[in-house]
């Protein structure tokens, strides 16, 4: 009696010896076979069209229906499908999968899920219970080693805490599992069968140890793009999406390549991350191709030992330069400064303070580190963090740049090196530190409250800070209550003018006596005359016309004597009319979809509002500097517009014409209204 191996061996049509394949791996669990199915399968699935949907509930149904029919010709077209983004989407999928007869494709599937930690919520054991005891039930000794790694990861909380116990468990009986012995004629059938994938074998091993040595060439030399660039190459010619995302990176920058780049990394970046992909909350920033950025864990909690270790040696953490982690302890921290894969590490973030003189003896390349801003030390923890002596932290001799709350400041000051700037979060009044603050050795400070920022420089070496670059909306006010007297300069060019309350901007000529004003960029706002305002109200005009834009301007400059310099247009932010401001207002009369717009003068009242709808009011607000100048300008304005009401209001004082054709008659109360 033949069997299945041997029925299979004379066989032409890949599709009639899968299921001849199937029978042999389910009678023999032999790897053999099961990388044979592997072949068949793969080679089938190039003629097949994926399972669609246009939703994902309908493709999670397709990929049921086509599971219902137990094909095997059809469980590589199912197990091509993507899996939802949630574990309760892809649980009748699941289901689905693991009703199919044994199959080693399945096997190889089911592993690989549990190995891309897909799903990692505190439910996720629903899914995941099923998974790994349909994997033990199908027993494909293949599965051995990827299990068995599983003890060894980190994954999240809930992954540790729900899912550990079954990975383990799952593991134990694959430990068991043994290669059957074939018979001879079972032995001459499998070369048989073998014999037409044998070139494939061979390329595969040539590929993959190509792709070992170009990989190595980039973690040997993390700084070498051109190693990308030849690498993303060969990824792509080999059709892997990395080589797509290195030539994105590499190329033009542009908002469909960014959307492109980001689709890639989302879908992808665990499996590029390797067992390290579960230590990071998310994915991390990817440059040319590879991870350059990452938070980690709150709590990485080494379940081992060696855990650490293990994982360290992995060679994708070489690229890695920025790293923000709540660290467990000092032993942690070490451990990623100071492991040779590291070798780009040059930021860190979450670092205690009472940590930094080790660091400072590991003499830890690091040009940043940003001690941790969140919660206080522990009571018992910050009354043991004493003052540094001078010097302490010599050994950090490339360090550039520190980040630390203002509470610790006075324990750091003396043993800082010189730095290029040190960023500060302000917790409260500032001005009892401002002594530790003159004397770092710094040539540029940060001060941050929330979101605002502002940055100080020093004119001189070793002088006070006497310039303050305001570099968010933000906080403004609050910010500048916090600055040193000694500051003769505020520029404000990263800030839009409307950010910086008038009050703060008064309150500056009184606090910083050296100010060098001239350097001030809104200082005009400060110094500019407040003249007695007198209100028009006007209708009967559309005046949000190009046409008219040019002699209305000549109305205002030349008649009120008013120059306008920002205006409020389709409810955004103050804008600049900057040198030619009838072009800049003549773009908003030409777009359609702006109805209004508000013609100002910063740190004044003045306003004048433009209507593209001919009976919407006209509100103005003009100073009134000279009488009988403001009243010919109104008459020049009247003959101009041609409204049909006008309201004039000065004080208490107000003179309302219903109609224009009594204008005439009430020139001597407008007079009277004006001049008294």
């Amino acid at each position: 009696m033949t069997s299945p191996l041997q029925r299979a061996s004379v066989l032409q049509a890949p599709s009639d010896q899968l299921p001849e394949l199937l029978r042999a791996w389910q009678d023999l669990r032999h790897p053999r076979i099961a990388d044979l199915v592997d072949r068949v399968s793969a080679r089938l699935l190039e003629k097949q069209k994926p399972i669609r949907g246009k939703t994902v509930p309908d493709r999670v149904q397709a990929v049921v229906a086509v599971c219902a029919t137990n094909d095997p010709l059809e469980v590589g077209r199912v197990l091509a499908s993507e899996w939802p983004g949630t574990w309760q989407h892809a649980l009748p999928m699941l289901k689905a999968i693991i009703a199919l007869p044994d199959d080693p494709r399945v096997a190889r599937e089911l592993a690989r899920q549990l190995d891309a930690n897909r799903y990692y919520v505190a439910t996720a054991w629903n899914f995941y219970f099923p998974l790994l005891q349909r994997i033990n039930e199908l027993g494909d000794v293949r599965q051995h080693a990827l299990l068995a790694a599983q003890r060894g990861r980190t994954k999240s909380y809930y992954a540790d805490s729900e899912t550990r116990a079954l990975e383990e468990a799952a593991a134990r009986p694959q430990l068991r599992l043994v290669n059957p012995p074939l018979s001879v004629e079972d032995l001459a059938a499998l070369e048989l069968l073998e014999a037409p994938y044998a070139g494939e074998r061979s390329r595969e091993k040539t590929t993959r140890k190509t792709a070992e040595e170009l990989l190595e060439d980039i973690y040997e030399n993390p700084t070498d793009l051109g190693a990308r660039a030849v690498y993303g190459d060969w990824l792509t010619e080999n059709g892997d999406p990395r080589g797509e995302l290195i030539a994105l990176q590499l190329g033009a920058p542009s908002e469909k390549s960014q959307r492109k780049q980001d689709a890639l990394i989302k879908k992808h970046w665990k499996q590029w991350l390797g067992p390290i992909a579960d230590l990071f909350v998310q994915a991390p920033i990817f440059e040319a191709g590879f991870p350059v950025v990452g938070r980690l864990e709150t709590s990485l909690r080494w379940r081992e030992d060696d855990a650490l270790i293990r994982l360290l040696s992995h060679r994708a953490w070489c690229t890695i330069r920025t790293i923000d982690a709540v660290w467990d302890s000092d032993d942690e921290l070490l451990a990623f400064v100071k492991h040779p894969n590291l070798k780009s590490l040059r930021e860190v973030g979450g670092v205690s303070p009472s940590s930094l003189p080790l660091l400072a003896a590991a003499k830890a390349p690091l040009s940043t580190i940003r001690l941790d801003r969140g919660e206080p030390l522990p009571f018992a923890r910050f009354a043991r963090f004493a003052r540094f002596a001078p010097g302490a932290l010599k050994g950090l001799a490339k360090l550039e740049r520190l980040s630390m709350r203002a509470s610790v400041l006075d324990r750091v000051a003396a043993g800082l090196v010189p730095l290029v700037e040190l960023e500060v979060e302000i917790e409260g009044p500032l001005h009892t530190r401002w002594p530790w603050l003159e004397a770092m050795p710094v040539q540029e400070l940060k001060l941050r409250r929330f979101e605002g920022v502002v940055q100080l420089k020093r004119a001189q070496p070793g002088g006070p800070f006497t310039i303050a670059h305001l570099l968010s909306p933000e906080r403004v006010d609050l910010l500048l209550r916090e600055l040193p007297t000694t500051i003769t300069s505020v520029i404000s060019d990263g800030v839009p003018r409307a950010a910086v309350p008038k009050q703060a901007l008064a309150r500056l000529l009184q606090r910083f006596p050296a100010l060098a004003r001239g350097e001030l960029p809104f200082f005009e706002e400060i110094q500019r005359p407040q003249f007695e305002q007198v209100t028009l109200w006007l209708t009967g005009m559309a005046l949000l016309d190009e046409a008219k834009l040019a002699p209305l301007w000549k109305i205002f400059t030349e008649g009120f004597g008013i120059e306008f310099d920002s205006c409020d247009a389709h409810d955004e932010v103050e804008l600049e009319l900057g040198a030619e401001p009838v072009v800049k207002l003549a773009t908003w009369a030409n777009d359609k979809r702006c109805r209004k717009l508000f013609l100002k003068l910063r740190g004044t009242k003045s306003e004048f509002s433009l209507h593209r709808d001919r009976m919407a009011y006209t509100n103005a607000c003009l100073p009134l500097v000279d009488s009988a100048r403001f009243f010919s300008a109104l008459e020049a304005l009247v003959e101009f517009a041609q409204p049909l009401y006008l309201r004039v209001v000065r004080g208490r004082q107000t003179v309302t014409i219903e109609h224009m054709s009594e204008f005439p008659a009430q020139r001597e109360a407008l007079g009277a209204l004006l001049g008294g």
